[in-house]
Order: C-alpha cells, then sequence, then structure tokens
C-alpha cells in the first residue's frame, strides 16, 4: 500500500546530526517539574513515530474509509493501527496519539520548507547530505527556542508519499491564500469602507460625486453642442420661413 523504504545512510546521518545539536543544548541542570506529583507520560520512542506515520498513511490512503468519514471516527482506526503494529509495551490514547501527529506535521513540515529554501539556491558541488545538514541548521537558526529537528525518521517515511506531498501542497495554499487576503484588505480601499466610515459617509460621498463641477473639456463639448443645436434651430426657422414665401 505504500513504499516505506528508509533511506540508509541519509537517515543515519540525519539522525546523528540531530542527536548532536539536541546534545549542545543541554548546558545546564534540568528544571524542577512544576507539578512534581503529576505522573508525566514518557516520551514517544522513534519506533512509536514511525509506526503513527504508517497509520497515518495507511489510513489516509485506504479508499473506503478516507477523507470522508469524521475525525473521531479516522483517528481510532489510527489508533487500533499504531496498537496493532507497535513492537513495544506503549499505551497511547487516542487524544496523545493526535498531540504526537500534530507536532511531528508541523515540525516536518517546516524542515520541508528550509530544505526546498537550501535547494533552490543551487550551489553547485554540494551532495543531498549537504543539503540536509544546511537544512537542519536553518532550522535550528529559525526556531524561536533555537531547537534541532527532531522528526528525521519521520521525514524519510513521509517525504516520498503522494499523501504527504498532497497535504504539503495543500498547506503551502492555504498559507498563500491567507496572505493574499491580508494584502488585498489592506490594499482595496473598498473592501474596507462601509465598515470604516458607514454608510451615511458613503451616501454622502455619492452626493459630492453628483454635485462636482465638470472638467474643462466635458464643459468645452456641452458649449459646442449647445451651439450646434441654435444653428440647428435657427436654420429650421429660416427653411420654414422661405417654404412660406
Amino acid at each position: 500500500m505504500m513504499d516505506e523504504t528508509n533511506l540508509g545512510d541519509l537517515y543515519n546521518y540525519g539522525n546523528t546530526y540531530a542527536d548532536q545539536q539536541s546534545q549542545a543544548m543541554q548546558v545546564g541542570p534540568a528544571a524542577p517539574s512544576v507539578r512534581p506529583n503529576h505522573k508525566r507520560s514518557k516520551n514517544f520512542s522513534d519506533h512509536e513515530d514511525e509506526v503513527l506515520v504508517s497509520g497515518w498513511l495507511n489510513i489516509s490512503l485506504d479508499p473506503v474509509v478516507g477523507k470522508d468519514q469524521k475525525d473521531g471516527r479516522y483517528w481510532s482506526l489510527i489508533c487500533e493501527y499504531f496498537h496493532e503494529h507497535k513492537t513495544c509495551s506503549s499505551k497511547r490514547t487516542i487524544n496523545s496519539l493526535m498531540h504526537r501527529w500534530e507536532s511531528i506535521q508541523k515540525c516536518v513540515n517546516k524542515f520541508c520548507g528550509c530544505l526546498t529554501r537550501i535547494e533552490l539556491r543551487c550551489q553547485s558541488g554540494t551532495t543531498m547530505q549537504d543539503k540536509v545538514a544546511e537544512a537542519c541548521a536553518l532550522y535550528k537558526s529559525e526556531d524561536e527556542h533555537s531547537k534541532a529537528f527532531q522528526f528525521m525518521h519521520c521525514w524519510n517515511k513521509l517525504r516520498t508519499q503522494p499523501k504527504w506531498l498532497a497535504k504539503v501542497d495543500e498547506l503551502a495554499a492555504a498559507k498563500t491564500s491567507n496572505k493574499r487576503q491580508k494584502t488585498s484588505s489592506t490594499a482595496d480601499p473598498s473592501a474596507t469602507l462601509p465598515s470604516e466610515i458607514g454608510q451615511g459617509a458613503v451616501e454622502g460621498l455619492e452626493a459630492n460625486a453628483l454635485t462636482r463641477p465638470i472638467g474643462k473639456k466635458k464643459a468645452k463639448a456641452a458649449l459646442l453642442q449647445e451651439k450646434k443645436k441654435k444653428c440647428d434651430s435657427n436654420l429650421r426657422k429660416y427653411v420654414g420661413t422661405e417654404e412660406g414665401n
């Protein structure tokens, strides 16, 4: 149903790079827990992430239970897939899997954007590993907490999948649409005119437009038209007088 082949050396290289960045950030002791009595669930392992990604891809690609199903049923099926295919003693809930997928999707999409920008530079002599390393560095430099990219294993599973590529295009289109709406609302005064100045002010503008003096060209044209009418009228009177005689 899908190709889950990892990229071998590229996968190991990417994970090694991310691990090094993560270790470099650990410069002090961990902060004490704000809620010491709260039992926090264990972090997701790479295996759990990969099974979750596989579940999202498989359930989404199923033509019988694809996009048209309700979200509750949809994530219930992904949860079932996760627990059927995992090889560890994980007891993740639907909400936990949903939140984890949101994090994966957000971070992988951001990394894809970084990698695209690196590829657009068209630097000669750079390998794919070089581009991935530069994308990782760019990702970390733009993260508000200087956090390294942690989902290289998920990116390797998603990067060639049609469902994921379609999702990336969908997110990009939505982002572009939002930018266009913001630009048009600020650039087009008529888009905000009624709400900003009120209907009465609009009517006042229309009245002013009706009583506004005509321009020089229009005035000359009107004068010539008036003279023509007078000439035609005088000509008709003259012709009528001649015929009467």
